[in-house]
């Protein structure tokens, strides 16, 4: 349905930058997120800008090649070029897990999925903080105290988002994907000679396609 690759894209953000690799990461999750957005609009806004974090973190992979080889460029990159670089890389990225987050929510209420919501919601919040945090950051007393939290903040937050992503991708299924479970589930108990339960009510096609799993 698309979180899975969404987990797989958002696992580049928990190297924090250490190696340039958020280029495939946001192409993977640009990718899942156009799937997503064919099951609810609200994951449009997500695509754009993860899309747009994918030709940011391009720029800044090839900073990080430049300071970490030896200058293959017939100019001298400005100093500055980094500071920039982060500002927007890290002002993208907040944006991106808000709009995240908003499509999140939006397809739990379409499923029923209160967990998703709930989740959502918090780590909302918490990136709102998050980003109080790093502005407090920039007045030079408080620097010091802020540093290491906000680090140990950050890896919480990305952790806590990859923990969201990996329970919509159990919980949120659409009907071929039940259909599949339960057959290998009959084969299973016909194989072990027992009788499978007859459903009471069929699913209708083409009918609430997503949904959550039930008794989450």
């Amino acid at each position: 349905m698309g979180f899975g690759l969404l987990c797989v894209g958002y696992m580049t953000l928990l190297l924090f930058r250490v190696i340039p690799i958020e280029p495939i990461g946001f192409y993977l999750m640009t990718t899942a997120l156009d799937k997503l957005e064919k099951q609810n609009a609200a994951f449009r806004p997500a695509k754009y800008a993860a899309g747009a974090l994918f030709f940011e973190s391009i720029f800044g992979a090839f900073l990080w090649i430049e300071r970490h080889s030896d200058s293959f460029l017939p100019f001298s990159v400005p100093e500055w070029a980094d500071t920039v670089e982060q500002g927007l890389y890290y002002t993208g990225l907040f944006l991106f897990s808000i709009l995240l987050f908003r499509g999140i929510r939006a397809i739990s209420e379409q499923v029923g999925y209160t967990r998703g919501k709930n989740g959502a919601r918090m780590l909302t919040v918490t990136a709102c903080v998050f980003a109080v945090g790093e502005l407090l950051s920039f007045i030079p007393a408080l620097r010091p105290y802020l540093s290491l939290p906000l680090i140990l903040f950050q890896l919480l937050f990305t952790v806590g988002t990859l923990w969201l992503l990996f329970s919509c991708y159990r919980m949120i299924v659409n009907d071929d994907m039940l259909e599949k479970e339960e057959r290998k589930y009959r084969e299973f108990l016909e194989k072990n000679g027992k009788k499978p339960k007859i459903q009471k009510n069929e699913r209708k096609k083409h009918e609430n396609t997503f949904r959550a799993r039930k008794g989450k």
